[in-house]
């Protein structure tokens, strides 16, 4: 354990077991998990950080894991995630969390949808894995890729109803997810929505629920520096009356990463 602005945090130095390239942009590393480590829930965080990175830790959700390893699924996006592909089976990473709350999950739904854009993908298979075990729920599963889909697979055998969006290759819709999610909204009546990916995407979809009326939970995927809430990086609005601006900033690393998309405001 190392305590960090008086929050006690898991540190960890895991050994990767393997790395392998989806496509050219996107890979999965694989690590050893410690024993010591805990429970890991859907919708989490953990901080990666090697010797190669002369910067902050890259903070990653979690896309699989069981009792002897765990999954990162990450998109080479910049620097930090191109020095993270390097890595090589036995090397070792450092690890802090698992970090940030989770998704609520009500074994009394009957139909739900889950959304995944892009990075937001990977969580939403461990969601999805979940509510398959621990509800009863006929799952409906959108999700959005710019280019070839990955990590389809983790849904096949959970998802009751599989759709995928591609703005460049023929799946079942080449366009937007979104576009996907507003007819199945306008044909359905869901308990409830999960969605993570891209802001936009998380946006559009937390006001089209809030307009049908369903509820909708948002895993934020917002860019962060310390992923313990201490530098204030990665806030969001969130609705409060008891403030003059009508909303407090909270932090999508420590009060988040999931926040109702009720309480978020996007607009102000």
């Amino acid at each position: 354990m190392v305590q960090i602005g008086g929050i006690m945090k898991q540190l960890f130095n895991c050994e990767v077991v393997s790395k392998t390239f989806l496509n050219e942009d996107v890979y999965t590393l694989k690590l050893k998990r410690p024993q010591q480590m805990g429970d890991i829930r859907p919708s989490q965080f953990f901080n990666l950080h090697t010797k190669a990175m002369p910067y902050l830790k890259r903070p990653i959700s979690i896309s699989n894991f069981d009792e002897e390893t765990f999954d990162f699924t990450i998109i080479i996006k910049g620097e930090g995630t191109k020095i993270l592909s390097e890595v090589k089976a036995g090397d070792l990473v450092e690890v802090q969390g698992p970090l940030g709350n989770t998704y609520s999950i009500d074994p009394e739904h009957k139909k739900v949808l889950v959304i995944g854009g892009g990075i937001g993908v990977p969580p939403q298979a461990v969601l999805s894995e979940a509510l398959k075990r621990d509800t009863d729920a006929h799952i409906t599963v959108q999700l959005g890729f710019r280019n070839e889909a990955y990590l389809v697979e983790r849904f096949d055998g959970v998802a009751d109803v599989l759709q995928i969006a591609s703005e460049n290759v023929d799946y079942d819709h080449k366009g937007y997810v979104t576009d996907l999610t507003a007819k199945a909204l306008e044909e359905n009546d869901f308990d409830m929505v999960y969605v993570c990916g891209p802001h936009i995407l998380i946006e559009k979809v937390a006001k089209m629920c809030m307009t049908k009326n369903v509820p909708v939970q948002l895993l934020m995927e917002e860019r962060m520096a310390c992923g313990i809430g201490a530098c204030m990086v990665c806030t969001c609005k969130v609705k409060d009356d008891t403030m003059p601006e009508g909303y407090w900033n909270k932090r999508v690393c420590k009060d988040g990463p999931v926040f109702w998309g009720s309480e978020v405001l996007f607009d102000a």
